[in-house]
């Protein structure tokens, strides 16, 4: 297993929380998506900000962001 299959938290980082993952290939569809919307009406999924727009001259850029990681999601738009 390399380090970047890895993941290290420290106790002290879980005090008091609920640590809970979804690995893509074990979530259903069908129950995954309404709760993702579900919680995102809440107010407590923000994926809108997970998102990023870059115009495809931009390409660069984008990914310089998503090596850096100051991007989560990143979207190229063709320029029409």
């Amino acid at each position: 297993m390399s380090g970047a299959d890895q993941l290290t938290i420290r106790p002290v980082q879980l005090s008091g929380r609920k640590l809970t993952y979804v690995i893509e290939e074990s979530s259903q569809p069908h129950t995954f998506i309404p709760s993702m919307i579900g919680f995102w009406c809440q107010g407590r999924f923000p994926f809108d900000r997970l998102v990023q727009l870059y115009r495809l001259a931009d390409t660069n850029e984008a990914e310089a962001d998503a090596r850096s990681g100051s991007t989560v999601k990143l979207v190229l738009m063709l320029d029409c």
